[in-house]
């Protein structure tokens, strides 16, 4: 191990990269600003995917963008191996930051190849904006049936609670016996006794089927 980081940092028998150069201060004033221009750009874009990430909790694929940053990170640092190269000729630690970038670089293309139909099949915005009118609409549409069945509901319990004939509404039971589920006010009239008592009763508790009478609710 000692070894291999000996060698990452040896520095004989090469020369600066600058010696290409001629030391030309031109030359090599190029070099270092075009290096240094896109190792910033590269290292902005991944704290802006990262923000927007933190920020859209909803995304699909959210690890895609982390494997982005990864492999332009390290498309930044070989930029920058570049200027320190210049000057300091270790070129075995060159050459294994540019086998990393190569490998995330191999392993995001070989990712992002079968991703995309399963991308491309995702809603776009617009039909993500159709299908919210949509159901817009449908709601609204809803919201007036609702108020119209209220309406009706409403006119017929009105009729319902004014006819003075009695009115039962019933359900019938697993034993085949029917059970009272809602009365009018008529039959307080009639019985001398409140609506609500008859309510849950079964109709063979309440009718005397022998003699055809009704029985008083206790």
């Amino acid at each position: 191990m000692l070894e291999l980081w000996k060698n990452l940092f040896a520095i004989a028998p090469f020369i600066p990269h600058g010696h290409c150069y001629l030391w030309k201060p031109g030359l090599v004033s190029l070099h270092i600003a075009s290096d240094s221009l896109i190792a910033l750009a590269y290292y902005s874009i991944p704290i802006t995917l990262l923000y927007f990430v933190r920020k859209r909790q909803d995304l699909p694929y959210p690890w895609i963008f982390l494997l982005f940053s990864t492999f332009i990170i390290a498309c930044g640092t070989t930029h920058l191996m570049e200027i320190w190269t210049l000057w300091h000729p270790t070129y075995w630690l060159s050459g294994c930051l540019k086998a990393i970038t190569a490998l995330v670089s191999v392993v995001t293309a070989i990712v992002l190849v079968p991703l995309i139909p399963n991308v491309l099949a995702l809603p776009s915005p617009a039909q993500l904006e159709a299908a919210n009118r949509e159901l817009e609409q449908e709601i609204r549409e809803r919201i007036k049936v609702e108020a119209t069945l209220q309406e009706r509901e409403q006119f017929l319990s009105n009729i319902y609670s004014s006819v003075t004939d009695t009115l039962w509404v019933v359900e019938q039971l697993e034993d085949g016996e029917f059970q009272v589920v809602s009365m009018n006010r008529a039959i307080e009239t009639s019985s001398g006794t409140l609506a609500e008592h008859w309510i849950g009763k079964r109709l063979d508790e309440l009718w005397d089927i022998d003699t055809g009478t009704t029985i008083r609710a206790h």
